[in-house]
């Protein structure tokens, strides 16, 4: 990642935005005390938040499919549980965390 003082982005901005959405990458802002934030294209970010969501669900569903064998297998007396019933138990809990 490419770093770039607060000087140059006050002198350079319109330029610092070109430059962004053309090398789709973020660049690392230092100030004063080498604080620091970085600054990247909107697009780059809404990918990484989809991402972000996607591991999110994918862990959620991953917690739930582990719950559901959890509580399946301490069960006195175990069952044959359909992939459709299993599919509906999801839907329920996501559906009551959604409401919370």
């Amino acid at each position: 990642m490419r770093t770039i003082t607060v000087d140059y982005v006050k002198n350079n901005i319109n330029y610092l935005i070109d430059e962004l959405t053309n090398i789709h990458e973020p660049i690392r802002i230092e100030g004063e005390k080498k604080r620091a934030i970085v600054m990247l294209e909107v697009e780059y970010f809404e990918r990484l938040q989809l991402f972000k969501e996607v591991k999110d669900l994918r862990l959620d569903c991953k917690k739930s499919v582990q719950s559901i064998f959890g509580m399946l297998k301490h069960k006195a007396q175990t069952k044959a549980v359909s992939i459709e019933e299993m599919e509906e138990v999801i839907k329920k809990r996501r559906y009551e965390r959604v409401i919370k």
